[in-house]
């Protein structure tokens, strides 16, 4: 910790999300929890806080909603308070920039577009977020090696698609929720350009496509060097 403390400057902060999956005594239990470690220059210790909302919900419903809001273009009002307030309020005020490690759901999130309604702004004009793999690079002056990435894209929205109805033009958000949501090959031709370019630099790439891009796998390879969901 003396080595992160030791590279913030005033005004930064470290933030490390971690996803604990919580045991029973007896059996292996199914329940998430979320918690992350605040660290700042002027901190004596790192700060550990713990989300009150179930980390089963923030992977579920909530993800849902979120992505739904993004989907359907409809102002998001939920997720800045479920997913970064617990943060905020563990701040100093006078942070404006943070490295931040994701885990979890939150390698499928981008807290930069999350609406604060206190202040009518979103995220990404309040904060600078640098995203890390993990905070402890910021306590070394050398360049970090990358060696490994993880691709998703071109994901399986339906498995068995019906033909899409072309007597309608969908221009209603009611005509966008009866129609199916089909595949987006551009995502396809996007991650393996990604992947080839990576690869040339000498990063060894794992490539997730169509049914492999699925909560599972992305929580299975979220410790890559370089995550991207297309």
């Amino acid at each position: 910790m003396a080595e992160i403390k030791e590279r913030l400057e005033e005004g930064e902060a470290a933030v490390e999300m971690v996803r604990i999956k919580e045991n029973h005594q007896v059996y292996y239990g199914d329940k998430v929890r979320y918690v992350a470690f605040i660290i700042t220059k002027d901190m004596a210790l790192p700060k550990l806080i713990e989300w009150s909302i179930p980390g089963n919900d923030l992977e579920d419903k909530f993800f849902k909603y979120y992505r739904s809001a993004i989907r359907f273009r409809l102002k998001d009002t939920l997720s800045y308070k479920n997913y970064w307030k617990p943060i905020e309020d563990n701040l100093p005020d006078d942070v404006r920039t943070i490295y931040f490690a994701p885990d979890g759901v939150y390698h499928l999130l981008n807290p930069q577009t999350f609406f604060n309604t206190s202040t009518g702004q979103y995220l990404l004009d309040e904060i600078d977020i640098r995203f890390v793999p993990t905070i402890s690079i910021v306590s070394t002056d050398r360049d970090y090696e990358l060696k490994l990435a993880s691709l998703f894209g071109y994901p399986t929205y339906i498995d068995n698609p019906s033909p899409p109805d072309t007597t309608h033009t969908a221009t209603s958000r009611s005509n966008l929720l009866t129609n199916e949501i089909y595949g987006l090959p551009g995502t396809k031709v996007e991650v393996e350009k990604i992947r080839d370019i990576l690869k040339d630099q000498g990063i060894d790439v794992f490539l997730f496509v169509e049914k492999e891009v699925n909560k599972k796998n992305i929580y299975a390879n979220n410790r890559s060097d370089i995550s991207s969901v297309r």
